[in-house]
């Protein structure tokens, strides 16, 4: 980064203002050759006449605008009254007005294009060569979510619908129309870099999917379809007592929290597969009466008010001193721990909770989880599987780390960017 420009970032946390930059009344610095007005400056109500039958994007059905994603939830258009709903088209901005404090508003894509929204969906196109891809990322902007926030009135749900001249009335920086679209370039290559890292994310998650499938026996079977070289005796059924030992979590009360002290993993801490910095939780030491994780230990969510989450676990893979679980969590020990964790990453696991958990609560007990069956091999082709699939997990959790740095990269460029603090040369 240019010297000057961590003298003006410096500046700015200090509350001063570089040369060249202005105090704005609602939303902080901007550049003095910026204007600063409101989305009415750069949308338009869109006006559209009523689809007729025989036209293509009838085809496409009703949809919703929920979160950033539209949803299709009426199959026949027929069924709706057709003088209530817009035609959205490619980069029009899109509002549900309904859960627009959960920031449910975007950028209408390619794929979005002829899509039929109700009167709760209202879209508007960008005036005067405003950049959409440029406005896709300011609403995309925290203090903009704050801003949608605010102004959503009380309640939850539909007692939260947004009012459209609030929204149309809601401050934004206006750089020159070739700066926006400088800066959406720049935007755009990052989300180019953040795709690749995805897509080798996912195709490394579907090769896993697959060594799954074919190195562990299917039902019935007693061996699997693909062998590691060198083993041939036939696996053996046996019980998830038979090969591990488990212990409870911690129970402690709000009075036992501390800001630092014993950390307590929940199942915030459990993502991918992986332990992570999420959410974390310390207690005072002198209230903990359980074991502290060690390096192979496998930490399990048993108890949780989300169905989805019981059976998340992760391999304990560095020393964690003054580490414990927490009450609604089940540690795992082993002598073979890689293997265990795959048979816990395999869809007979996932058949064995939905099996366990019937109607009533979403809890899996120490009981039910030691009576949970699989097949196993001898103990040299554990540890070869083990090692197989751990060095395919070491893969996974690299490409994730390297896809989470390349979404804070964008994050902190869209930062210095959108408020000009960075200038592009347009």
């Amino acid at each position: 980064m240019k010297e000057s420009i961590k003298k003006r970032i410096e500046a700015v946390r200090r509350g001063e203002v570089p040369e060249g930059y202005r105090r704005t009344k609602d939303i902080g610095i901007a550049p003095s050759d910026w204007r600063v007005g409101q989305l009415s400056d750069v949308l338009h109500n869109k006006q559209r006449p009523v689809p007729k039958p025989d036209e293509p994007y009838w085809r496409l059905g009703i949809r919703s605008w929920a979160k950033g994603t539209f949803h299709a939830y009426v199959d026949d258009p027929a069924a709706v009254d057709m003088d209530e709903l817009y035609v959205v088209q490619e980069n029009d901005l899109v509002v549900n007005i309904t859960f627009a404090w959960e920031h449910a508003i975007a950028v209408a894509s390619k794929e979005d294009d002829g899509l039929l929204v109700s009167h709760r969906f209202p879209t508007y196109t960008f005036d005067g060569g405003n950049v959409p891809e440029y406005y896709k990322a300011v609403v995309s902007q925290q203090y903009f979510r704050d801003m949608l926030d605010h102004i959503s009135p009380g309640g939850a749900g539909r007692n939260r619908v947004l009012n459209r001249k609030d929204f149309l009335a809601l401050p934004c920086h206006i750089p020159p129309i070739p700066e926006q679209k400088k800066i959406a370039e720049i935007l755009a290559t990052c989300d180019r870099a953040i795709e690749l890292k995805q897509q080798l994310l996912e195709e490394k998650q579907r090769q896993k999917r697959a060594y799954l499938q074919k190195m562990l026996p299917q039902s019935g079977c007693d061996v699997p379809e693909w062998r590691l070289t060198g083993f041939y005796l036939p696996w053996q059924k046996k019980k998830l007592g038979e090969l591990v030992t488990f212990y409870n979590g911690l129970t402690y009360s709000p009075d036992d929290i501390r800001t630092e002290g014993t950390l307590v993993l929940r199942s915030s801490n459990v993502k991918d597969g992986e332990i992570v910095d999420a959410d974390n939780v310390y207690v005072d030491p002198a209230a903990v009466n359980s074991e502290n994780v060690q390096i192979g230990d496998i930490i399990v969510v048993v108890r949780n008010g989300s169905r989805a989450l019981i059976g998340k676990h992760a391999e304990i893979k560095a020393d964690m001193p003054n580490t414990v679980i927490g009450a609604f969590m089940t540690g795992i020990r082993s002598e073979y721990p890689p293997f265990v964790n795959v048979l816990l990453s395999t869809p007979q696991f996932d058949a064995e909770i939905q099996k366990k958990l019937g109607a009533a609560i979403n809890q899996i007990t120490g009981y039910m989880f030691a009576k949970m069956e699989f097949m196993v091999p001898e103990p040299a082709e554990r540890v070869a599987i083990g090692e197989f699939f751990r060095a395919i997990d070491n893969l996974i959790a690299l490409y994730q780390r390297e896809l989470e740095q390349e979404k804070q990269k964008k994050k902190a460029l869209m930062q210095l960017l959108l408020t000009g603090l960075v200038r592009v040369n347009a």
